[in-house]
């Protein structure tokens, strides 16, 4: 009797737990994008959830203190003040999901700047990017994602691995979630990314040199067709082509109406050019330096040399073309040696020991720069090497005066003498 008692209870408890597995597994869960942000005071950041093995799709979403993080009904955070707050998801079927929000003080990122927006790389082969966080506070860090891992993966470094072929967007996003950019990888086999193609990148102005947007670029050869855009910074890229000789049609993106036509030879190398529109004509002008992954294309400096005294400041002006302060504010200016001269984000240098440094001016990413070099002299120095022009200055004037001194008594003497003598012939 107690045998089957026992036989009978421990049916019922396996039937229980396998209920409890099926009824847990039915219920389904609720994952949401973050599970834990850092915002600034008035940054705003959208969260979305996923809701797997339920149907019902209408997600509530609540701030356990208001004060300091505010949630909109589309998961849209906003932060007002310093402080932390728990953003709550829950659907109608009693699903929820969290996210910390951690609100602090401080400067706001800009945007984030990215090395390269559109890669082709072929499967099993990889590559490097990088971004940086732009602001005018302290650096902040850059965490990679990649919307298809299965296509290609990203390292914590900004190392892309491509693993099979499609697209995958990688997306580099600061610390705080708050700005972010992306860059497209196109993973093609071996035989479609080799031989006989090229990459072609470029900046389109008008003829008063103002950056060009939202423009699309028609390139045709023969049945050939591709196509690019200028984006906010002016800048196009083409990936992958075959060289020959394209003809070129520009046109507007809102309404397609050509804005100019050209011709562009794709020959052994990749393109990087200039292009200005001009009277309808598509003008491109080869460079032979970059052109930065923001869009600039030049950097001038106010001198190249600088001699200063400790304790000395100093102000290096530079501009960069395209002239705007947009462009302007991403240079970033750095010294070789800050024991002897510290330079600010201004270019306002600070001399602080003997010897030499170099001040480097560049875009973001490196590949346009310029370079001034800096020596720093003590004050004794300096001193000594202004009496020895003093001394090499003023010497020589003094014994000027002196000798027109002696010179002029002289005559004043003789002509006193002629005097007396005419006197006594009287």
């Amino acid at each position: 009797m107690k045998k089957r008692f026992f036989s009978i209870l421990l049916c019922a408890l396996l039937l229980f737990s396998l209920f409890s597995v099926s009824v847990c597994a039915d219920e389904g869960i609720l994952i949401m994008s973050r599970e834990s942000i850092t915002l600034f005071i008035d940054q705003s950041y959208t969260l979305t959830c996923s809701v797997y093995n339920n149907d019902n799709s209408q997600i509530d979403y609540s701030s356990s203190d208001a004060d300091v993080a505010e949630v909109s009904e589309d998961g849209t955070i906003t932060a007002v003040a310093a402080g932390i707050a728990t953003i709550t998801a829950q659907n109608g079927d009693g699903l929820t999901a969290f996210c910390d929000v951690e609100v602090v003080e401080g400067t706001s990122p800009e945007e984030v700047i990215i090395s390269s927006q559109y890669i082709t790389l072929s499967s099993g082969s990889s590559t490097q990017i990088s971004a940086q966080v732009v602001t005018e506070g302290s650096d902040y860090s850059i965490t990679y994602f990649s919307s298809d891992t299965s296509v290609a993966t990203v390292s914590d470094s900004g190392e892309i691995k491509a693993l099979n072929t499609g697209v995958a967007v990688i997306t580099a996003e600061s610390a705080s979630s708050a700005v972010a950019q992306r860059c497209i990888v196109k993973v093609t086999t071996e035989a479609t990314s080799s031989l006989g193609t090229k990459n072609i990148s470029g900046i389109i102005y008008d003829i008063e040199g103002t950056i060009q947007t939202d423009l699309i670029l028609y390139f045709k050869n023969g049945s050939s067709s591709y196509s690019s855009y200028t984006n906010s910074n002016g800048v196009f890229y083409l990936d992958n082509i075959p060289s020959g000789t394209y003809s070129v049609t520009v046109q507007q993106s809102s309404d397609s109406s050509t804005v100019a036509t050209g011709t562009l030879s794709v020959v052994d190398s990749d393109i990087q050019a200039t292009c200005i529109i001009s009277n309808n004509e598509l003008v491109i002008m080869y460079k032979s330096t970059s052109i930065s992954s923001n869009g600039i294309t030049a950097i001038s400096i106010e001198s190249t040399a600088l001699t200063m005294v400790i304790g000395d400041t100093a102000t290096i002006y530079y501009s960069t073309t395209p002239s705007d302060d947009e462009y302007k504010n991403t240079i970033v200016i750095s010294s070789s040696d800050e024991d002897v001269v510290t330079v600010d984000s201004s270019g306002t240098l600070t001399a602080v020991d003997e010897g030499s440094a170099t001040i480097t001016f560049a875009t973001p990413d490196g590949k346009i720069s310029k370079q001034c070099e800096v020596t720093v002299e003590s004050a004794t120095e300096s001193t000594q090497y202004s009496a020895a022009i003093l001394i090499c200055e003023v010497i020589p004037l003094i014994a000027i005066v002196v000798i027109f001194a002696v010179k002029y008594r002289k005559f004043i003497k003789n002509k006193e003498k002629e005097e007396m003598e005419n006197e006594d012939l009287l």
